[in-house]
């Protein structure tokens, strides 16, 4: 056990024993959730690691992920739908076995691999988030509107409960935006039926005072000492003054009056006694027989308070490591060598070279390895304390602030210009708006708020439009008729999703099928190999479906499960059936997704003129679809291509693992490809 792991145990106990004790209700099929409330530096995240370890020692899958902080006073979080649950959706992804079977990738632009299976096993069709959400429910507890990408990702993680017990522990949820809470309050209510428990941290202060949307989840589920739990996190007390020094200090001898003074210093607060002690391991208060020394009792050696003995060790840095954290800071609590290599003017392996040298002799900066951000796969780097971020960021002076964030705006537009695919584009909107406002480019950030709220109004989150809405107003500093323009497209934007909750909501009062909650039971089905069963649940839903798009698409997953039940002719039957539905309801996603079904019963017939027929009758409609169903249609065509012409479906397999890295779609390359 490293030195850091024994600090954050220390005087943390009863709270370990707390969340044990709620994880033990995962045993009985329920869930619980731990509220975590507790102001900077008194080592909420590091309680939540050490649960992280605890959970992974006992055989639990747990992921612990952090909210989006803030770009210098611009608030990213609450600009990014549901950004917390998406990194735990990746996380859950990169852990799942190769040999396991595949119900979903992730796609971390925002897009569902999903529950729609078509040619093989390894083939997915997608079905993008924002695509359909304009699509609500009516919440089965009263009459909440839903919006579909919350609903989509609670299916999701409900489901991967059904195989395994989960915990997620969610760190700086003050941070979160208003779709991730309305995800929270989901699980709130399904308590007793899930085996998920989730911890969610957060700081007090900053919920009130900004009226962060956490802040209505907690009065509306307030601690009942069963599912729902609030745990305390106090100062350490005189007694943990011993063991901390003996964790920090080199060759510590107890002495008494150095930890009463440690503590009427520190007022206990955690952060501040482990800052306290990290400057003393340096610039010792003791004399060889461990007794306090005149320098120290004279005061000499004490730093006036905890930024003052940081300070000190920061001085003890070269100009060069105090201009690279400097750099690092402005991009945020995390940076990445991507970026930060740009601004060094350096090449990423020297950048990480002295990035790890950092980490290595201050602690300063930690590694949290490789992660995809702004389109990029880099190594990213968090600070070890939110202080110490702020710290070299107010090294810089009001001109290197606007013109690093300035530079870092020009890098990330340059990403979003060139960004493949629509979804990348939307993840890097709210950083370009971030950098901009912090450069002092305030008609550059307005467009991109703009972008971003257009992205919450495709994925039905008024709230979040709402939100772009305000930090639009903020910047407008006077009324001014150029600014109009802006005012109106930001109106219409929230108009437009005010509506559209209301007239779709009104059309699921009417429509009694839930489509979507048909399409995952027969997927549900079809992955667990029970293809009877699965067509005889479309059968009867069928009955009660209007003719429309909708329908195809279930008679598309009819024809599917025909083939996997050795049916062909009832499979051609069916596939036919929806195809000739969508000549008088044109759905071009369902439609190509009906296409590649077709070839796929024309393969097993032997009709593999047939099948490339339908491959490229599919790939004509993929010029209006987005890029997943391109990679579909191409991956199916060089699998039908191998059987004659080898050449040339190396061709389309090329075509294909670029447009799968294209779209981080790694694990479909792995397993359409088998590399």
């Amino acid at each position: 056990m490293t030195s850091t792991d024994k600090i954050n145990l220390i005087g943390r106990t009863p709270q370990i024993e707390t969340l044990r004790n709620a994880r033990t209700r995962l045993t009985k099929k329920n869930g619980s959730i731990v509220f975590v409330p507790s102001e900077s530096g008194y080592g909420k995240t590091a309680l939540l690691q050490v649960f992280e370890q605890d959970c992974t020692q006992s055989g639990i899958m747990s992921v612990l992920v952090e909210c989006q902080s803030p770009v210098g006073n611009f608030q990213v979080g609450n600009l990014q739908p549901l950004h917390p649950f998406v990194r735990v959706l990746e996380e859950l992804t990169k852990r799942e076995s190769k040999s396991a079977q595949k119900k979903l990738a992730f796609n971390i632009g925002m897009s569902v691999l999903s529950v729609l299976p078509f040619i093989g096993d390894a083939i997915y069709a997608v079905k993008e988030i924002g695509k359909d959400v304009k699509e609500f429910k009516k919440d089965k507890d009263g009459d909440k509107k839903v919006s579909n990408a919350v609903g989509e990702v609670f299916e999701l993680l409900k489901n991967y409960t059904v195989k395994s017990p989960l915990v997620l522990l969610l760190d700086d949820m003050q941070w979160a935006d208003a779709d991730s809470v309305d995800l929270l309050g989901h699980f709130a209510a399904k308590l007793d039926e899930l085996p998920i428990m989730l911890v969610v941290s957060y700081r007090q202060s900053v919920v009130q005072d900004r009226l962060a949307p956490l802040l209505s989840l907690l009065k509306q589920y307030p601690a009942n000492g069963k599912s729902i739990l609030k745990i305390d996190i106090p100062a350490f007390t005189l007694p943990d003054m011993n063991s901390l020094c003996s964790s920090v200090l080199s060759s510590y001898k107890q002495n008494k009056e150095f930890e009463k003074w440690l503590f009427e210093k520190t007022s206990g607060i955690p952060q501040i006694v482990v800052e306290y002690l990290h400057y003393f391991d340096r610039v010792s208060p003791f004399d060889s027989s461990g007794k306090l020394t005149d320098e120290f009792l004279r005061g000499e050696i004490v730093p006036a308070s905890v930024h003052a003995a940081f300070s000190k060790l920061a001085e003890q840095l070269t100009e060069e490591d105090r201009n690279i954290l400097s750099i690092c800071s402005a991009e945020g609590n995390e940076c990445t060598a991507f970026v930060v290599s740009k601004l060094m003017n350096t090449d990423v392996v020297t950048t990480i070279k002295k990035l790890r040298f950092l980490q290595q002799r201050t602690g300063i900066i930690r590694s949290l390895g490789a992660k995809t951000k702004y389109g990029v796969k880099t190594t990213v780097y968090q600070f070890g304390q939110t202080f110490y971020q702020e710290h070299f960021h107010e090294l810089l002076e009001f001109e290197e602030k606007a013109a690093i964030h300035d530079h870092i705006a020009a890098l990330l537009q340059k990403q979003y210009d060139e960004a493949p695919d629509t979804q990348t584009k939307n993840l890097i909107a709210p950083y370009l708006a971030a950098h901009h406002a912090e450069s002092g480019n305030e008609p550059e950030a307005q467009k991109m708020l703009i972008i971003s709220a257009q992205v919450a109004a495709d994925m039905g989150s008024a709230e979040i439009v709402h939100t772009a809405q305000e930090r639009l107003v903020e910047m407008f500093h006077t009324v001014e008729e150029g600014d109009q323009p802006l005012r109106n497209e930001m109106n219409a934007i929230m108009h437009h999703v005010q509506n559209d909750i209301d007239d779709e909501f009104a059309v699921v009062q009417i429509n009694e099928i839930d489509i979507d909650l048909l399409q995952r039971e027969i997927v549900e089905l079809y992955h667990a190999g029970k293809f009877t069963e699965a067509i005889q649940k479309a059968e009867h839903s069928l009955i009660d479906i209007p003719d429309n798009a909708d329908k195809a698409r279930i008679v598309v997953l009819l024809s599917k499960a025909h083939l996997e039940a050795g049916e062909l002719l009832m499979a051609r039957t069916a596939c036919s059936q929806a195809i000739q539905l969508l000549l008088n309801h044109p759905n071009p996603e369902t439609h190509c997704l009906a296409l590649n079904t077709s070839a796929c019963i024309a393969i097993s017939l032997g009709e593999h003129n047939l099948a490339l027929e339908n491959l490229r009758q599919a790939a004509s409609l993929c010029n209006q679809l987005s890029n997943e169903f391109r990679l579909l249609t191409i991956t199916n065509i060089s699998t039908i291509v191998s059987r004659s012409s080898p050449q040339e479906a190396t061709r389309y397999k090329k075509a294909a693992k670029q447009l799968s890295k294209s779209l981080h779609f790694t694990r479909f390359a792995e397993d359409a490809f088998g590399n």
